[in-house]
């Protein structure tokens, strides 16, 4: 199993949530993502020419990530390690 199809795979086993961009699709050589609005968060403060958000604006940012990030956690876990147990994590599974 390559990287990319481990990543793929955790992508779709933490979807759906809305603090998560969403898996479009897949190729052997890429992964699709669903686009966001504002591109990425530094694009949308340093290159947009508007003016910085606000403190609470930005703080309200963190705490969705970190909204996204505990989910990823609480999802993935017990999956990767299972992977690792398993071998899975490297591409070479371990047969007992």
């Amino acid at each position: 199993m390559t990287s990319l199809e481990i990543e793929r795979k955790l992508l779709e086993v933490i979807r759906p949530h809305e603090r998560i961009t969403a898996l479009k699709g897949f190729t052997d050589k890429r992964i699709y993502l669903e686009s966001t609005t504002n591109g990425t968060v530094a694009e949308y403060m340093l290159e947009s020419g508007k003016p910085l958000p606000s403190v609470k604006q930005r703080l309200a940012w963190c705490r969705e990530a970190a909204e996204g990030v505990t989910w990823i956690y609480a999802i993935t876990s017990p999956l990767l390690e299972t992977l690792r147990r398993t071998g899975w994590m490297d591409g070479r599974p371990v047969h007992r």
